[in-house]
């Protein structure tokens, strides 16, 4: 086997790569099925890290630091973003998410797992679309 027998241009080309016959339409069926699947473990991979540092008792002030910091990304996201749509949800997202932190303090560590299930869907939906 010489390198000329093999033809790189036809990696990188997309419409060559793609499944040919019957497994074409369980590759296409497949894909956003795989990409759901993954988005979903993603969410509930940080909302069950979120339940087990709050039952952490020594744990707990770092969680609420966290979920305030995390608040500032959301934030940049509202100002970075290109979509109204985006940048608004993204800024109220970021409020509420402070609110819950500043909450945290007075009503118990509890009340950050609502602050985790708002960036765990976030991070889901970011995940899937991309």
């Amino acid at each position: 086997m010489s390198t000329q027998t093999i033809h790189w241009e036809d990696c990188f080309n997309p419409s060559v790569n793609k499944p040919k016959g019957h497994s074409s339409a369980l590759a296409l069926f497949m894909y956003p099925v795989i990409r759901a699947i993954v988005a979903f473990a993603a969410g509930v991979a940080m909302l069950a890290g979120s339940v087990w540092v709050v039952n952490e008792p020594g744990l707990i002030m770092y969680i609420q630091a966290l979920t305030w910091s995390a608040s500032f990304v959301f934030f940049a996201v509202a100002i970075e973003s290109h979509k109204s749509s985006t940048s608004r949800l993204a800024a109220v997202t970021g409020i509420a998410i402070q609110l819950i932190a500043i909450l945290s303090a007075y009503l118990g560590a509890e009340v950050t797992i609502l602050s985790t299930l708002l960036m765990s869907v976030w991070l889901a939906m970011a995940i899937y679309k991309r």
